[in-house]
């Protein structure tokens, strides 16, 4: 891995791998990827982050992302929501061939367990972990149930074709859209009748997105009698 050798005003410990951006897209009205070229060496797990900052010493303060690519991918992949700060507006004006940091990544333990069917409830962004484990799952082959449950505020998702997409291929991938805008925001009884899994087995529910919506969506599996040793969660703060 190609390692930054500059002065920089960030921490002693920082990994700063250089990630070089293969160009960016824009994959909803308020959501953006950018692709980059993966560093030589560089392995991850689907569902982990990654730490990424700018070179530039006014924006040394860099920020967390989920992979949405899977480690079965050539490229590296983020997916932001847009917004207003600093950081984001120099995100979106990324260049091909502009280098950026890696300077941390890993697991906060939110990791696909393969021997259980799986409930994916992505609220907006949180999409991004849930593509990298979809797209990790059919490219291993892997048998494992999966029900992917997406609230957007408005139709115009992220991903919303590629998953469709993959939804047709493969049996065993449910995706459901929910527009908030239109329905309202997810109860208890329509998440019951979008919880799909084989009679019998015990699922793994994991719920990634903003702070809000992991924990309405957490009470809502309490309240239909999901043990909290049953949830994982990822929590997007910053957004």
């Amino acid at each position: 891995m190609e390692i930054y050798k500059g002065a920089l005003n960030g921490s002693p410990d920082d990994l700063n791998i250089i990630l070089r951006v293969i160009g960016k897209r824009q994959d909803s009205s308020d959501c953006m990827s950018i692709v980059f070229d993966r560093p030589q060496g560089l392995s991850f797990n689907a569902g982990d982050w990654l730490d990424i900052r700018f070179i530039d010493p006014d924006l040394a303060v860099g920020r967390t992302f989920s992979f949405a690519s899977a480690p079965t991918e050539a490229d590296l992949q983020i997916t932001f929501r847009i917004g207003r700060t600093p950081f984001k507006r120099r995100l979106e004006a990324v260049a091909a061939g502009e280098a950026l940091l890696i300077t941390q990544y890993g697991s906060n333990g939110f990791l696909l367990d393969r021997g259980s069917p799986a409930v994916f409830l992505a609220g907006g962004v949180g999409i991004a972990p849930f593509r990298s484990m979809i797209k990790d799952v059919i490219d291993h082959r892997d048998q494992v149930p999966m029900t992917l449950i997406h609230v957007n505020r408005t139709d115009d998702a992220p991903f919303k074709e590629e998953l469709l997409g993959w939804r047709d291929q493969h049996a065993r991938l449910v995706v459901n859209h929910v527009t908030s805008a239109v329905k309202g925001r997810l109860t208890i009884e329509p998440l019951r009748g979008l919880i799909a899994h084989p009679r019998g087995s015990a699922p793994v529910f994991y719920v990634a997105g903003p702070p809000g919506f992991v924990t309405a969506t957490t009470g809502l599996l309490a309240r239909i009698g999901v043990g909290s040793n049953e949830i994982k969660r990822d929590s997007f703060t910053g957004y």
